[in-house]
Order: C-alpha cells, then structure tokens, then sequence
C-alpha cells in the first residue's frame, strides 16, 4: 500500500472565502421590510387625533394578544402622563420625592408635550398663512391610547393599562371599536 501523507495528517480545514462580502455595512443593499412598515392609516389616524385633540375607540392585534383603548393626540398622552405622575407622587407627601418627581415630569413628559403642541399650532398657522403649499404630515411611529387594556391569548379578562404608547410597526391587525374580555376599564 502507498503511503499517502498529505490525507493521513491531521490537516486544518481550509478558511472560508470571504472575499465576497462587502468591507462594511454600507456596501450592503438596502431592503424594505413590509412587514415592519407601519399601517399608513394608523399613522394618519395619529394625526388627525393630534390636529383635532380628539379620537375614536380602536382595538390593535400586537404580537401576544390585543390592545383597545381611545385614540388621543400625542401632546395630550404627555400631558397626562405628567399630570399622574405628580399626582401618584404627591401622594406620599415626602418634598424630596415631589421635587424630584416634578423635574422628571417636567422633562420626560412636558417639554415633549409642549413641542409636540407648538409643532401642530406652528404648521396650521403657516399652512393658513400661505407658508406651506400643503400641511406638513409626519410619518408616525407611535399611536397614544387613553383607557386602554390588553387581553392576552387565553385571558378572561382584560389587564387595565391606561395611558398607552403602542409601535405601530408592531400592529398586525386593526378594527374601530373598543372590545373588552370582561368588565371594560373603569
């Protein structure tokens, strides 16, 4: 028998080729994800409950169960998300907490409540001014509930969440109305 010492030898495998991917994340090609596009309707839905301070009762199918609630502007979900907070702290009457509390509020919660204010005011009255060809629509992430509740697959009841801040991205299914496993949130 011949003696073949290059296959006998323990031999490295060979490194893989990588001459074919791109030097960085730049040369790679831009896809679109459908799927994790936001609902157009949704995003103006955002929109008019922004610009007219008013919504309507929708019911969102997001990944592990279902949200419903009342659709509100975005400057009204910070401003009562800010007015709770306080309030939720105030209660424990302790000045430390209540100052802390009032700064915390005051940036997380007002200041983006005020800008997003000033921004839809800002636009009306530069779209009535002849400033803007046409208003200005942002494209929105995000839709603001008030009185929401999720039901999880399997629940019999539906877990009060409140104010709500839901990605529209994460929407899989919509449909206008409030629907409640049990008792609707008081």
């Amino acid at each position: 028998m011949s003696e073949n010492t290059d296959t006998d030898e323990a031999s490295e495998p060979p490194p893989f080729d990588l001459s074919h991917l791109p030097d960085n994340t730049r040369d790679l090609q831009d896809t679109a994800d459908w799927y994790g596009r936001p609902d157009t309707f949704l995003q103006r839905m955002s929109q008019y409950a922004n610009d007219i301070q008013q919504g309507i009762g929708i019911t969102l199918v997001v990944p592990g169960g279902v949200v419903s609630g009342t659709v509100i502007g975005a400057a009204q979900f910070f401003t009562e998300l800010s007015s709770r907070f306080r309030d939720a702290i105030a209660e424990h009457g302790v000045d430390a907490e209540t100052k802390m509390a009032d700064d915390f509020a005051d940036f997380f919660f007002d200041q983006p409540a005020k800008a997003m204010a000033d921004e839809v005011v800002a636009d009306r009255e530069a779209f009535r001014a002849g400033k803007l060809i046409e208003p200005r629509y942002f494209m929105h992430r995000h839709l603001h509930l008030k009185d929401a509740a999720f039901t999880g697959g399997g629940s019999p009841t539906s877990f009060h969440l409140g104010y709500t801040r839901v990605l529209l991205s994460q929407v899989a299914a919509w449909s206008v109305g409030t629907h409640y496993v049990g008792p609707p949130p008081a």
